[in-house]
C-alpha cells in the first residue's frame, strides 16, 4: 500500500534536494548589465536636465517679454510726462503774459490817477 509520490514535488520529505552547481557569473555579463543600468540612469538624468532647461528657457522668454513690455511702458510714460511738462511750460508763459498785461494796466491806471489829481478821468475837478 505504497502510494506514488512525485519525486519533484516539494512535499516529498524522503527525497533530498539536488545539489546543483550553478556556474560562476560571466564577468562580461556583469559588465553589460552595469553598462545598461548606467545608460538608463544617464538617459533619465539627461531627460530631467532637458526638462529643467526647457522650463528655464520658458522663464527667460517670459522675463524678456516682461522686460520689453516695461521698456515700452516706460517710453510711453516718458512721452506723456514730456507732454505734461510742455503744457505746464506753455501755461506758465501764458500766466506770465496775463500778469504782465494786468501789471501794465494797473500801472497805467495809477499813473492816470496821479496825473488827473486823484480822479479816474481827467477834466473833472
Amino acid at each position: 500500500p505504497h502510494s506514488y509520490q512525485n519525486p519533484f514535488s516539494s512535499s516529498s520529505p524522503s527525497i533530498p534536494p539536488r545539489n546543483r552547481r550553478t556556474p560562476p557569473p560571466d564577468p562580461s555579463t556583469s559588465v553589460l548589465h552595469s553598462a545598461l543600468r548606467t545608460n538608463h540612469e544617464s538617459e533619465a538624468r539627461a531627460l530631467n536636465v532637458m526638462r529643467n532647461l526647457q522650463s528655464q528657457r520658458q522663464q527667460l522668454g517670459s522675463a524678456r517679454d516682461d522686460y520689453l513690455r516695461v521698456g515700452e511702458m516706460t517710453a510711453q510714460a516718458r512721452r506723456e510726462l514730456d507732454a505734461i511738462r510742455e503744457k505746464a511750460v506753455w501755461r506758465r508763459r501764458k500766466l506770465y503774459g496775463i500778469i504782465a498785461m494786468l501789471a501794465s494796466a494797473d500801472a497805467f491806471l495809477v499813473w492816470r490817477m496821479a496825473v488827473c489829481g486823484g480822479y479816474f478821468f481827467c477834466g473833472r475837478g
